[in-house]
């Protein structure tokens, strides 16, 4: 009889998993996705250029009978975005921002409706500091 001890090293499956990921990402062919019109691009260079104004007239579609919920997700991250570089609204466009964004409370969209979670927070509370 061999009374050889075996020691479990718990480190080794970790090591032979990474390389087997690692490998499997080098083998995957990497597909280019068709892009976007502009409207739907969450690119930081799109959200650099953008203007209280020009989101405030592109929330208008909130009101829409048809909900685009892509289009409405994305521009709430505009507004957040807006928002957390520390653009004020006044009393009237945090009003309409408001009823508006509380409109598309009757999508059943799941990703939309924690981005209106989100934005009617930030929108009620204004800017938070950390």
């Amino acid at each position: 009889p061999h009374s050889r001890s075996f020691r479990y090293n718990p480190i080794s499956p970790r090591i032979k998993m990474v390389s087997l990921f690692q490998r499997f990402l080098s083998e995957t062919p990497v597909v280019k996705q068709a892009s976007a019109p502009e409207i739907f691009t969450d690119d930081g260079e799109v959200f650099e250029t953008l203007t209280k104004p020009q989101v405030l007239q592109e929330a208008r579609c909130f009101k829409d009978k048809q909900i685009n919920d892509r289009k409405c997700r994305v521009l709430l991250s505009r507004i957040l975005y807006l928002i957390n570089q520390g653009e004020t609204f006044t009393d009237t466009e945090t009003e309409n921002l408001f009823f508006s964004i509380t409109k598309l409370y009757q999508s059943e969209n799941y990703d939309l409706r924690r981005m209106i979670y989100l934005t009617v927070r930030e929108v009620r509370h204004g800017p938070s500091l950390y």
